[in-house]
């Protein structure tokens, strides 16, 4: 008897873990931009302790995108993030953006990582 190529539980195993992924990059991803959860004002006045640097970084999430996304689809770190969010990260910064006065929020993705910096106006 040869060896199967696949297994339906190998193929139920493989949707899960990705499943599973995904579902932990996109929690990481909306807490990051909440609030009530990422700690935001306390990381501003480390911020603000250190004397304002530029390019600070106050909120970041190591995310790396799979081969294939579950839809099948492959993409990369902004594209896998904007799918889990389901808009660009631009408007999460955004919406962060309406919420202070005299402070700047700008993003990068640097080596997996999903990162949010501040400079002061």
């Amino acid at each position: 008897m040869s060896t199967p190529l696949i297994t339906l539980d190998a193929l139920k195993e493989s949707v899960q873990a990705r499943t599973a992924k995904e579902t932990a990059d996109k929690t990481a991803l909306v807490d990051m931009f909440d609030t009530t959860k990422n700690s935001l004002v306390d990381k501003l006045h480390v911020w603000a302790g250190l004397g304002f640097p530029e390019g600070y970084t106050v909120l970041s999430a190591p995310v790396t995108p799979p081969a294939t996304c579950l839809d099948g689809v492959a993409r990369s770190l902004p594209d896998y993030v904007a799918y889990l969010m389901g808009s660009d990260i631009s408007q999460s910064v955004a919406a962060l953006q309406t919420q202070v006065a005299g402070i700047t929020f700008g993003w990068s993705m640097p080596g997996g990582v999903v990162q949010v910096g501040v400079t002061a106006q």
